[in-house]
């Protein structure tokens, strides 16, 4: 029995690309990159007070993926996404059939590819610059610049792809599906390719810190932390991953291959996931002094040093206390035993009471337990520096 109309007439009623969700992915997931490199740069400015190329580049990679937010909720508003491709007539009409809607949608997805290898490339380049802040060694040095190069010819090879996909003759570009596939490159068998490509190479990029947190003089247990700050770029590759295996699933489908507008829908809908979440997760490690005030730990710093404070205030207040009492019983004394006692009051220093009062907050400071020897004081800064710039 169904249980409703499905999104669109004559297609899965299990999909779920739609005007609606089209615009939610447009304006959500760049919101939240915005918000992740604002917190990343007044990390580096207020408190690190070191701005890098790594952060240039993310700056510029969200700049474009704002742009590209944009022009998929413009697309959606204006029916040119998330829609149903024409068919025209007979069984073959939808390879000639043109109106404003495929001509604005096909004009969309060449500038949506074109724009998003430049983002998905700056991106890779930051995480790697930024490697190359925090971590030394020979070997390393060379398998980053080995990887930066790989990332920047991507980056190059898939640009200049896109860009001259039909040669010189831009206005195949969105024309018919039939001149598309006369007088173009199969834009297919390169997006897929595309799509895999992008997988490995985050997936090496990801990769790449774990052998050298693990031989670090650090405990276990911070051993996996430091290495889930930089693994949070998984969530990334699951987007791309499920970008790849959608869209491979529409072109085995005789019947979407016809459905040109949803299959370009589908595939800037899970784009726009995955850059959204690279950048923020090529940020979150970046924050680690900003997120270290947050943290449970933290907290318990400065209750402790609250009451630490409290507990120096108080004992100042007792011997304070103490002193007043005994002025008066002194001055009692100088009454009652005449000047004798006033000759011996007069021996002490006048500092005596000064001096009881400094024994308490002394304990209190030995009390706490955060005082380490400079060894190990100096070798949680080095890990500090190693990791965080």
């Amino acid at each position: 029995m169904p249980t409703g109309n499905p999104p669109f007439p004559g297609l899965p009623e299990a999909s779920t690309v739609t005007p609606k969700t089209v615009i939610a992915v447009g304006a959500v997931l760049p919101a939240l990159a915005t918000i992740a490199v604002a917190l990343r740069f007044y990390v580096r400015i207020a408190r690190t007070k070191s701005v890098g190329v790594d952060d240039f580049l993310i700056l510029f990679a969200l700049t474009l993926t704002i742009a590209l937010g944009i022009m998929i909720i413009v697309g959606s508003a204006v029916h040119a996404l998330a829609q149903p491709t024409p068919l025209g007539d007979g069984p073959e009409g939808f390879l000639v059939v043109l109106n404003d809607a495929i001509i604005t949608t096909e004009k969309m997805k060449w500038t949506f590819n074109l724009l998003q290898v430049l983002v998905l490339g700056t991106i890779k380049l930051s995480v790697l610059f930024f490697y190359r802040r925090i971590f030394r060694g020979k070997t390393f040095d060379y398998y980053s610049r080995g990887m930066i190069t790989i990332v920047g010819a991507w980056t190059i090879t898939f640009f200049f792809t896109v860009l001259f996909e039909c040669g010189t003759k831009f206005e195949y570009l969105w024309s018919t599906l039939l001149n598309l596939l006369t007088h173009c490159t199969n834009d297919l068998m390169y997006l897929k390719a595309y799509a895999i490509s992008d997988v490995i190479t985050d997936g090496l990029i990801l990769a790449t810190p774990i052998p050298i947190i693990w031989r670090l003089q650090m405990s276990v247990g911070r051993k996996l932390a430091v290495g889930a700050a930089f693994l949070l770029g998984l969530v990334a590759i699951a987007a791309g991953l499920a970008r790849v295996v959608i869209f491979v699933s529409q072109l085995a489908d005789g019947f979407s291959i016809s459905q040109g507008i949803l299959i370009i829908t589908t595939w800037m809908y899970w784009s726009m996931i995955e850059l959204g979440l690279s950048i923020i997760a090529a940020c979150l490690p970046t924050l680690r002094p900003l997120l270290g005030e947050w943290s449970l730990q933290g907290y318990y710093k400065f209750l402790r040093s609250y009451i630490t404070l409290r507990s120096k205030s108080s004992s100042t207040r007792r011997n304070r206390s103490s002193e007043l009492e005994s002025e008066k019983s002194e001055d009692l004394g100088k009454e009652l035993e005449g000047s004798s006692n006033s000759s011996q009051v007069g021996i002490l220093p006048p500092n005596v009471a000064r001096m009881a009062t400094n024994v308490y907050p002394m304990k209190d400071v030995e009390a706490q337990t955060t005082i380490t020897s400079s060894r190990v004081t100096a070798r949680d800064q080095i890990e500090r520096a190693s990791y965080i710039q």
